[in-house]
């Protein structure tokens, strides 16, 4: 039941008889309609806005940090690790990580091994990883780079997006 017949329904009271004056209410029914729609639309607006702040991809759709803790960060991180070779003293590693970016399937990490009691250090080392299927698979492992190392990787990996990679 819209506004306009509601009001003609209160207004047909014994008070008011038959009488009904039907262009007195359209503007009621007009402003009323209109704050419905205008309603609906700022919900609508605020909806889109939310989910595109709330969704990282979509509000920077260049390379992200994954935060530590984070499922994404996890698998780039242990797929690292299952191709780290690693001394056989050496149970668990940790990686301290001082970059990492990811963009398209992408990930560009450095870190800096150690043993997980903090006894043994071990050389910087940086990789490219990329996502296929449900894993990460690591592409390169090096321990130090160049400029010129970097011009080689990206001739052999083009489809490595340049925004994951640290500034020259």
């Amino acid at each position: 039941m819209n506004t306009f017949t509601r009001m003609c329904q209160w207004h047909q009271g014994p008070s008011f008889g038959s009488v009904i004056k039907p262009q007195a209410f359209i503007l009621i029914e007009t402003v009323s309609e209109g704050s419905k729609m205008k309603a609906k639309s700022a919900a609508i607006l605020t909806l889109i806005i939310v989910s595109i702040l709330a969704n990282p991809a979509i509000a920077n759709p260049g390379a992200h940090t994954p935060p530590p803790g984070s499922a994404e960060r996890k698998a780039i991180l242990d797929a690292y690790r299952a191709e780290w070779t690693k001394p056989d003293s050496i149970k668990d590693v940790i990686f301290v990580v001082t970059h990492l970016k990811v963009h398209d399937g992408w990930a560009w990490l450095e870190v800096n091994p150690k043993s997980s009691d903090g006894s043994q250090q071990f050389e910087s080392e940086q990789g490219l990883l990329h996502k296929e299927g449900a894993g990460w698979k690591v592409l390169e492992r090096k321990s130090g780079t160049t400029a010129r190392y970097f011009k080689n990787l990206k001739a052999k990996f083009p489809a490595a997006p340049t925004d994951i990679f640290p500034p020259a």
